[in-house]
C-alpha cells in the first residue's frame, strides 16, 4: 500500500511539473515577442520631429495643410474646443467600433498535456483559453 501511494505521489508531482513547464513555455512565448517589437513607427503623415537646433521659420500654407486637423500639433493648457462630453461620446462610440471589430478576430485554443509511463498515457490536462 506504501509503494502504491508513493507511485501515486510521485505520478502527480510529475504531471504537475509538467504541467507548470508547459505553462511557463506559453507565457514566455507570449511575452518575448512581444519585448522585441521595437519602438513604433510614427503614422503616415505625422510630423516627425527634427533635431536642428536653429529656429524655423513660419510654416507656409502647404505644409499645413498636410497635417491632419484632428491632432494637434503640441500639448496645450487652453480648454479643447468641443465640450468634454461630446469628446467623451465620440471616444464611447469608436470603443463600440473597437469591440465589434475585435469579436471579429477573436479564437480559442485547446491544449492538451499528456504523461506517458512507459508509453500509456497516465494522466492528461486540458485547458482552453
Amino acid at each position: 500500500m506504501a509503494g502504491n501511494l508513493s507511485n501515486q505521489a510521485k505520478r502527480f508531482w510529475r504531471v504537475a511539473i509538467t504541467v507548470l513547464f508547459c505553462l511557463a513555455a506559453l507565457w514566455l512565448s507570449k511575452t518575448l515577442p512581444a519585448e522585441q517589437q521595437g519602438p513604433m513607427k510614427s503614422p503616415p503623415g505625422a510630423a516627425v520631429p527634427q533635431s536642428d537646433p536653429q529656429p524655423k521659420a513660419a510654416p507656409t500654407a502647404p505644409a499645413q495643410a498636410a497635417t491632419p486637423k484632428s491632432a494637434p500639433a503640441a500639448a496645450s493648457t487652453e480648454p479643447p474646443p468641443i465640450p468634454i462630453d461630446q469628446i467623451i461620446q465620440r471616444f464611447a462610440a469608436r470603443e463600440a467600433e473597437f469591440k465589434t471589430e475585435r469579436d471579429n478576430f477573436t479564437y480559442t485554443q485547446t491544449f492538451v498535456i499528456q504523461t506517458l509511463d512507459g508509453g500509456k498515457v497516465d494522466g492528461e490536462y486540458r485547458m482552453t483559453s
